[in-house]
């Protein structure tokens, strides 16, 4: 991102709103990981900003990780987060997950499970609309900004991205996903965006530091796909595509 301490706060504030109370809402007790690359200098800011806008009474524990050095591929990345999310904070094997990226600010709610509901999800953004949209084994090209992993299969995706952490993103993750489960992941929103929210508007995050693609349909339009982000859907058949 810019750097910009502002825009960083606002990003954090939208996770308190539109993340954490969703969560809360819905009956989960929290736990918050923050695994980041930030220059040394920009990390006492940083925690200044997460400790002023995350309501730290709604959480049970936050622990913080800063890294001034890149490891590797983003997957590799992925990798590490969770393995250290997974020894620091998961070994009760009732805990699911929930990873994002932490330059989003969220425009709305997220539509989470209950802690009771399906406890086989595992749940990207969206099919990724673009130019590639299939995988070389014919299954979708994935958002891989967030994902929710159900309890039962947290160990799954820890395995699938180890499997994988050479990659350079994780837009095939279905692939891997049933590589090693033979499931595929369904989706928050059964509507079809690019990840970045520069190249392709969506209805639930947009990047800081970064314009906004402008969405080309009306303000109904615009809340009518949000409406159906929450159900889930896996079928192909179900999926809008919506085109710049």
């Amino acid at each position: 991102s810019t750097g910009s301490y502002d825009e960083q706060a606002l990003a954090l504030q939208s996770l308190q709103d539109h993340v954490i109370t969703p969560l809360r809402q819905r009956g989960w007790s929290i736990n918050i990981a923050v695994d980041i690359l930030i220059s040394e200098r920009r990390i006492s800011e940083f925690q200044e900003a997460l400790l002023a806008n995350v309501k730290q009474e709604h959480v049970r524990k936050i622990i913080f990780r800063p890294n001034q050095k890149w490891e590797g591929k983003q997957s590799n990345g992925w990798y590490l987060t969770t393995n250290w999310v997974r020894a620091r904070l998961m070994k009760n094997s009732d805990t699911a997950l929930f990873w994002s990226r932490p330059d989003i600010f969220w425009k709305a709610d997220l539509a989470f499970p209950k802690p009771d509901a399906k406890s086989k999800l595992a749940i990207a953004p969206w099919w990724a609309w673009k130019r590639w949209q299939y995988t070389k084994n014919k299954n979708h090209r994935i958002a891989d900004t967030f994902f929710f992993i159900s309890k039962r299969r947290v160990k799954y995706f820890h395995q699938a991205i180890s499997l994988h952490r050479n990659k350079q993103d994780l837009h095939s993750f279905q692939d891997y996903w049933a590589e090693v489960i033979n499931e595929q992941m369904e989706y928050f929103c059964p509507s079809q965006h690019d990840s970045n929210s520069q190249a392709d508007w969506n209805p639930l995050y947009r990047f800081i530091g970064r314009p906004e693609a402008n969405f080309s349909g009306t303000e109904a339009e615009a809340k009518r796909l949000l409406a159906l982000c929450g159900k889930y859907s896996l079928d192909p058949r179900q999926v809008i595509i919506h085109n710049k």
